[in-house]
């Protein structure tokens, strides 16, 4: 359930798969390496949480952070140079707020991800989430299966306000949603009149194609030049160790260091 809204069956049940492997890496291979810088990491799973938009919290002393982990499970070693922001959705019940817009969430942090794995997709290395499964039998994807991962840790409020400096705050982000479904085509792409993003009105399978969503969701589809402009940290990580490529927030009391690398136990 997403705002006490029951989620469709559709391709949302793979990406539950991936959210749980990728929490399940995460907590391994990123989480644990901020405990030597003095933070602890509290993974969230109860449901009031997750309503509220909150996978988990991050301490350093009093301070707490509630962060909100957000995948782009569907292209797995993609090299995608956006990141999508829901705006709007079909549900059961109709058309609902999507979770960038809903502003009853206690995000603080989005750790967005874009991820690749060991998944071999026929036809080239880009490929949907669920390709991905049907050519593993339907296994489902543990932590094993990713390799390296691209993260950047971004405030909710930062990017709010960068948006909103283009002039499409939050209101105005909603009615253009509410126009869009209405007056566009799914699978349309749709000018902002910002270079760094735009809208898409994602199709349907029933809208033609080989690939959409039940949801039809419409997203803010943004540039990744302008996450990493406002990002306070991106990473990236893998079994081996933590890659910092940036960062003003996780290292600021203990002093930068571009790469720590765990080195696995010799076998005895």
């Amino acid at each position: 359930m997403v705002n006490g809204v029951d989620i469709q069956e559709s391709n949302r049940r793979f990406d539950s798969g991936a959210e749980v492997a990728l929490a399940d890496f995460l907590d391994r291979y990123f989480y644990a390496y901020l405990k030597d810088y003095g933070y602890r990491w509290q993974r969230e799973r109860g449901r009031d949480d997750q309503l509220l938009g909150i996978d988990g919290r991050l301490f350093y002393g009093e301070d707490v952070k509630n962060i909100d982990e957000k995948g782009a499970f569907h292209f797995f070693n993609s090299h995608l140079n956006t990141f999508a922001f829901e705006l709007s959705s079909i549900q059961r019940c109709g058309e609902v707020d999507g979770w960038f817009v809903n502003e009853d969430t206690k995000t603080d942090y989005y750790l967005i991800v874009w991820p690749n794995g060991r998944c071999s997709i026929p036809g080239g290395e880009r490929g949907w989430l669920d390709s991905c499964i049907r050519t593993r039998n339907k296994r489902i994807l543990d932590f094993r299966d990713f390799t390296v991962v691209t993260a950047m840790l971004i405030s909710r409020n930062k990017l709010v306000e960068k948006i909103e400096s283009y002039g499409w705050d939050l209101q105005r982000l909603r009615r253009k949603a509410f126009e869009i479904r209405r007056n566009y085509a799914p699978g349309e792409k749709i000018k902002s009149g910002v270079d760094d993003f735009c809208f898409i009105f994602s199709r349907d399978k029933k809208d033609g194609g080989d690939y959409g969503y039940v949801e039809k969701p419409i997203n803010l589809v943004v540039k990744k030049r302008l996450l990493h402009s406002i990002a306070k940290g991106v990473y990236l990580i893998s079994e081996d160790g933590v890659g910092v490529i940036k960062d003003d927030f996780i290292l600021e009391r203990q002093g930068f260091r571009i790469y720590e690398k765990r080195m696995k136990e010799p076998n005895s």
